[in-house]
Formats: C-alpha cells, structure tokens, sequence
C-alpha cells in the first residue's frame, strides 16, 4: 500500500532556470522535497545503474 507523500519544499530557483535540471541535476538541479510515511517505498526505485540499462533496453520507447 502506498504511503501519503508532502511535498515539504521545492526548488524556486529551477522554476527561473528549468536548465538546472540538465546541468546540475544532482546538486542544484533537485525539483523538490517529500516527507514520506512509508520510507519502505524507496526499495521500489530504480538505482541510477537500473535506469542507464532501462533506457538502452528494447522496453524504453525512445521517441516518447
């Protein structure tokens, strides 16, 4: 079962330079903040190496 997730903060600075997400996506690029009542629900997410094989993979649709 899903856990409630807030949105406790988000990054204004991207809103006025959304190429931040690009350029500096893990330090300033970041879009917001939850609060999670189920903090289990992060073993679902897909490791940074997982989503590189995900997107080379015959699954991802490239063109959408």
């Amino acid at each position: 079962m899903a856990g409630e997730r807030v949105v406790t903060e988000k990054n204004l600075e991207v809103e006025n330079k959304p190429a931040l997400i690009n350029t500096s996506c893990y330090e300033n690029g970041w879009l917001f903040k939850l609060k999670l009542t189920n903090p289990e629900e992060l073993k679902e997410l897909m490791s940074e190496e997982k989503y590189e094989l995900f997107l080379k993979s015959d699954g991802h649709d490239k063109d959408v």
